[in-house]
């Protein structure tokens, strides 16, 4: 679960930018919550 979210997070950022990509914005993406990226 960790390198999927690292991955998904890496993708996410290369597309928008670091300054406006959000946590909610990963989650989302991923159809997790946010609460589960805190764990990993």
């Amino acid at each position: 679960m960790k390198e999927t979210i690292l991955k998904k997070a890496g993708e996410i950022f290369l597309k928008y930018g670091f300054k406006s990509v959000t946590m909610d914005d990963i989650a989302n993406d991923l159809g997790i919550s946010k609460k589960t990226i805190y764990k990993y």
